[in-house]
């Protein structure tokens, strides 16, 4: 979860970067289930992978197989994901899926 953390806050730093800090509200605990920061006044989730092909991201952070599947099978959005794709020494990329499309 950590190494998890420590990857958003680069993220959102370049976002910080990009579109200025009075338009990326970082003060969202961490302990919000889907939130991770704001942009534009829009909620948004920030989920990474790692790797050159596309693949799965964590829905939720536990252990226990039984909460992940009831989390998995109720599972709703609720905002905008922005999707990173990191590939070291190499392109990956920034995917922005708006709620509406989710």
């Amino acid at each position: 979860m950590e190494v998890g953390s420590v990857r958003e806050k680069i993220i959102v730093a370049l976002l910080i970067y990009k579109f200025g800090e009075a338009n990326v509200e970082t003060k969202i605990p961490i302990t919000e289930p889907e939130i991770d920061v704001k942009l534009f006044g829009k909620s948004v989730s920030i989920k990474t992978i790692t790797g050159k092909g596309l693949s799965g991201v964590k829905l939720i952070w536990t252990v226990d197989a039984q909460k992940a599947k009831e989390f998995r099978e109720s599972y709703y959005p609720h905002c905008d994901i922005l999707l990173t794709q990191i590939n070291w020494n190499d392109i990956g990329g920034f995917y922005y899926i708006p709620i509406k499309v989710q």
